[in-house]
């Protein structure tokens, strides 16, 4: 009886990192106060509407771009 070696490589390739331009801060504390006042005073914002992806980043600075007259 004869014995067959196979040699493969199982082993999973190393997962690449995103570059540091495509990576995104973590929301400061800020973001939470921000979204609390929106929803207490049943505000529309823009962000909201427009599905903004910076609205993490505006929200933490405690700022908002709001409809006024609008939907």
């Amino acid at each position: 009886m004869s014995t067959l070696n196979i040699l493969t490589d199982t082993t999973p390739e190393p997962r690449q990192r995103l570059p540091k331009w495509l990576k995104r801060p973590l929301p400061e504390p800020g973001m939470a106060f921000t979204s609390n006042v929106i929803e207490d005073l049943k505000l529309v914002t823009v962000c909201e509407s427009a599905k903004c992806p910076n609205r993490t980043e505006c929200w933490s600075h405690k700022t908002a771009t709001l409809m006024i007259l609008g939907n």
